[in-house]
């Protein structure tokens, strides 16, 4: 199953003047998410959680089914701490669309992943990353086994692309409460790190890289204009 959560606010897109949610915006003639479906394969099963107050659950509906997409759920919630706690809000909502056995790849809204492998990767989790400059990024301490992975702090040129793979569904729903009282701070529930309280409990996450170009950045603004400006430089 691929999840796609789109939960979040927005809020540099908004105070920069953007009217819409950032992925809504148009990337060579279509919204980021419909770029972002358009590489995954139809027979997947997706799941995207929204922000309940751009209600744009019917928005999400119009966009798979047009695409092809056979098994899918579109769900909404409020805002919440971070992308974990998204995803599993999101995830008991809709506990008769999965077996907990099955596997989990998790993606945000925001970056257009050029690649049309979602699952079956190494170890019990697994992290994609490219090789970038700066430290707004999240970072593993290296390829192959994963040792640490960390938020804004360049451990490495490892650079996390978003993408986040789970072996069974069950291994975040059994692992979030005791995460939550591990010490990590309330409103920092993100994927990310959570993944070092796996790899402390036994759990074997695994790394590898895929290209710089195999993405189109849009977290930001000044990525989303970015990108715009190379694409029209490609034409």
């Amino acid at each position: 199953m691929i999840v796609i959560t789109l939960a979040g606010d927005s809020s540099r897109f908004f105070r920069e003047g953007y009217t819409e949610v950032k992925y809504k915006l148009l990337y060579d003639g279509r919204s980021i998410i419909e770029s972002i479906l358009a590489y995954i394969p139809r027979d997947l099963k997706v799941l995207i959680i929204t922000n309940e107050k751009y209600e744009d659950v019917q928005f999400c509906t119009n966009i798979l089914e047009k695409m092809g997409f056979n098994q899918f759920q579109v769900v909404e919630i409020q805002s919440t701490k971070g992308q974990l706690e998204t995803l599993v809000l999101g995830l008991k909502l809709v506990d008769d669309f999965y077996n907990p056995e099955e596997s989990l790849s998790v993606y945000n809204g925001d970056t257009i992943r050029k690649s049309q492998v979602w699952e079956g990767f190494e170890g019990d989790g697994y992290i994609e990353v490219f090789e970038s400059e700066g430290s707004h990024w999240s970072f593993v301490d290296r390829l192959g086994k994963v040792n640490q992975v960390v938020e804004k702090n360049r451990i490495s040129n490892y650079c996390s692309s978003g993408l986040y793979y789970f072996k069974k569904v069950d291994m975040v729903l059994t692992n979030y409460d005791a995460y939550k009282t591990n010490g990590v701070k309330e409103n920092e529930l993100f994927v990310a790190p959570f993944y070092n309280f796996l790899i402390q409990n036994d759990f074997e996450i695994f790394s590898s890289n895929l290209s710089l170009d195999s993405f189109v950045f849009c977290g930001t603004p000044t990525e989303y204009n970015n990108s715009l400006l190379s694409l029209a430089s490609e034409k």
